[in-house]
């Protein structure tokens, strides 16, 4: 199993915009709030058609727990929906993200910091891992602030945080795959986004 560098304070990491990190055996998981903003990027009004329309698949995990999976297209080669391919007057390819930034996955905004939450512990650390095997953003020198990246997405990440509590209570409760998504992934996007509470 891969060891990974916890990052206490800076890393180091520039994104070259190569689109490696969404293209492959990659898996984007969703939280509840990306749920929302990508219903409202395809102006859906309820997060349901998000599933009904395959957008996003529900998965079953490691620890049992059923998790949203943003679903890749398979043809010609397996990519993230989202991934656009340009090419600049120089003939240069890069790419780019349709849901940057308003509408982005968490996952994918924090890379290459992944979090890791356990709620037993009581630990919340983030880690280094690298967004793709070839990913050429780092071997960059340019420095990166943690405290910095967990302001600009506070609000999100405690969405999050939110999220894997009600994720912990799902599987100590025994929900089944139909409840998982009546009662946690289901929902209406048509007003503001409130974070789901342990109340």
């Amino acid at each position: 199993m891969e060891e990974f560098t916890i990052i206490s304070n800076t890393y180091r990491f520039d994104c070259t915009r190569c689109g490696n990190c969404c293209t492959g055996d990659q898996k984007v998981f969703l939280n509840l709030y990306d749920l929302y903003k990508l219903a409202r990027f395809h102006k859906f009004s309820n997060t349901k058609k998000l599933f009904d329309s395959r957008i996003v698949l529900l998965v079953q995990d490691q620890n049992q727990a059923y998790l949203p999976r943003l679903r890749f297209k398979l043809k010609p080669y397996s990519f993230c929906p989202f991934l656009i391919h340009e090419q600049s007057r120089n003939h240069v390819f890069k790419t780019r993200c349709m849901l940057h930034p308003e509408y982005k996955p968490l996952i994918c905004s924090l890379a290459p910091a992944g979090r890791v939450i356990d709620l037993d512990k009581n630990s919340d650390d983030f880690i280094f891992v690298k967004p793709a095997p070839d990913c050429p953003g780092v071997r960059s020198q340019k420095e990166n602030s943690l405290t910095e990246l967990k302001k600009t997405y506070q609000q999100e990440l405690e969405y999050q945080y939110s999220f894997f509590r009600m994720l912990q209570k799902a599987r100590a409760a025994g929900l089944s795959r139909n409840d998982y998504l009546e009662e946690i992934y289901f929902f209406n996007t048509e007003q503001a986004f409130t974070a789901l509470t342990d109340e």
